[in-house]
């Protein structure tokens, strides 16, 4: 895979010429790390996000060191760190608030993670906040957001052995996403 070297390339030649503390530093590294995480290398991944995660703290990008906790937290997640990613999306919670148009996907996150670890009621608890927040805005339930909030409820129906309600969910997540992306899609 060319990408990963080339982004590895893009990092060192931002550095030289603009310094550590650059923006396009931290997209850079954003954009390895997602890379890296595609390929299903966390660790690595995880050290990217947590270097671009700092610098963006320095800039003082709220937004952006958000969508890099997410980011972090989504990469230990699937390494197995639950305490390490909950921790992360705490710390996104903590740098923006609900009129962020990040924050459902934040929430979204956070309760996928709890319905995983057994905490079903505080999972929908959080997706249905999620859900408020996504269906009040102009795409409302025509949304990539909107499929992702019916998984998260999804998942909680399903772990509290609410099975025609989880599948009601997923069913719809699933329509959401083909009516948006198309049944060729590799997410449908």
């Amino acid at each position: 895979d060319l990408a990963e070297p080339l982004l590895t390339n893009a990092v060192a030649i931002r550095r030289e010429a603009l310094g550590d503390d650059n923006e396009s530093v931290a997209d850079s590294l954003d954009n390895l790390a997602l890379v890296l995480a595609s390929a299903g290398r966390y660790a690595t991944a995880v050290e990217r996000n947590t270097e671009a995660c700092g610098l963006r703290s320095r800039l003082r990008q709220a937004s952006r060191y958000a969508q890099c906790e997410i980011a972090l937290g989504s990469a230990l997640r699937a390494m197995g760190r639950d305490n390490e990613a909950s921790a992360a999306y705490d710390e996104a919670m903590r740098s923006i608030d609900e009129r962020d148009p990040i924050y459902p996907m934040l929430l979204v996150n956070r309760a996928i993670l709890l319905a995983s670890s057994g905490d079903y009621d505080e999972s929908e608890r959080l997706s249905r906040r999620a859900a408020a927040i996504v269906e009040a805005r102009p795409t409302g339930h025509e949304s990539l957001e909107y499929a992702s909030v019916l998984e998260a409820l999804g998942a909680a129906a399903r772990g509290r052995a609410r099975f025609s309600d989880a599948q009601a969910f997923f069913r719809e997540a699933v329509a959401v996403r083909a009516r948006l992306q198309g049944v060729d899609h590799p997410e449908y």
